[in-house]
């Protein structure tokens, strides 16, 4: 892939998440028939009127916090945590001017590390009920680094585990966000059906033998991704 290809894709990803964000954003914690009735068709305010049409939440937020990070400096996780600090408690990385939308177990996380912050590493929850989705919806800027290093299949996956282990620390949400990366990886090489195909084939073989795996994501391997109602 010729560079100037790989940095247009980075930046769809980039921009693709954001515009995801501030379009799913305001209806995230809806049911899914009151969305059938009231389907999405544009993008809506925020909560309120404080946060207009196009605000994006804590997802992209954080993911620019990591991504200005690892521009600067290399995979440091400190660095990555003094920016959650950061958009946490002043409000930057931030679409408005104002945090919002903050997750409880991010949010003990970061507090943890402004007030112990001797080592960035150690502060993420690992409790199965501070297990949600907070470390998976900014991972993409760490799989994207990993993607162009030289590291060795296990160290990446160990970097994608120690960067949700900053907020996110049970082993669930690590794989969640090691199979994530496996398909981004293979998506940015084949972004077809087939790429989340592949990319899923490899995680499940990276990931043989983990308890956590077949437990909570099996219904990901029985997903047929080319039948023509997935769009």
């Amino acid at each position: 892939m010729k560079q100037e290809q790989f940095f247009e894709k980075v930046k769809a990803i980039i921009f693709g998440h954001a515009v995801g964000d501030a379009v799913g954003g305001p209806v995230q914690f809806e049911e899914r028939e009151v969305r059938d009735r009231f389907p999405v068709t544009d993008m809506m305010p925020f909560g309120n009127p404080r946060f207009p049409k196009g605000a994006w939440s804590d997802d992209t937020s954080m993911s620019l916090c990591a991504m200005d990070a690892l521009t600067k400096h290399e995979l440091d996780f400190r660095e990555v945590m003094e920016n959650f600090k950061k958009w946490l408690f002043e409000n930057e990385f931030t679409p408005t001017g104002v945090t919002f939308d903050v997750g409880r177990t991010c949010f003990r996380s970061v507090e943890e590390f402004s007030r112990k912050a001797m080592t960035a590493e150690g502060h993420g929850r690992c409790g199965e009920h501070e297990n949600g989705n907070g470390s998976l919806m900014r991972i993409y800027p760490f799989s994207l680094y990993l993607y162009c290093s030289d590291f060795p299949l296990d160290g990446k996956i160990a970097y994608i585990h120690r960067a949700s282990a900053l907020t996110h620390a049970h082993p669930r949400s690590c794989i969640g966000c090691g199979i994530y990366s496996f398909i981004l990886w293979e998506l940015l090489k084949n972004p077809t059906k087939q790429g989340i195909k592949d990319g899923l084939k490899n995680a499940r073989i990276y990931y043989q033998g983990e308890p956590e795996l077949d437990a909570v994501f099996r219904s990901l391997w029985k997903i047929d991704f080319s039948a023509p109602e997935i769009q």
